[in-house]
């Protein structure tokens, strides 16, 4: 079983639509997320967008670029 892996994505190291890739293509590849998003760049990451969620309609793809999260009531303990 791979080790799992837990990411802390950073709008500061990598851009929301960066981030909407690197998920995209994480589906679909046997690379880990790490390996994926260090592959793109900014500019990679504009052209896969037009061409597959503005070009094709895959909307999916942009719903990865933002994630709000929040945890309330947990211990450390």
């Amino acid at each position: 079983m791979p080790k799992r892996q837990v990411y802390l994505l950073s709008p500061k190291e990598l851009s929301p639509e960066t981030i909407a890739v690197a998920f995209a293509k994480t589906s679909r590849s046997p690379l880990s997320f790490r390996e994926i998003a260090e592959e793109l760049s900014d500019e990679s990451s504009a052209q896969f967008h037009e061409k597959w969620v503005v070009g094709y309609g895959h909307a999916s793809v942009a719903e990865h670029a933002v994630l709000h999260l929040a945890i309330e009531n947990v211990s450390r303990d």
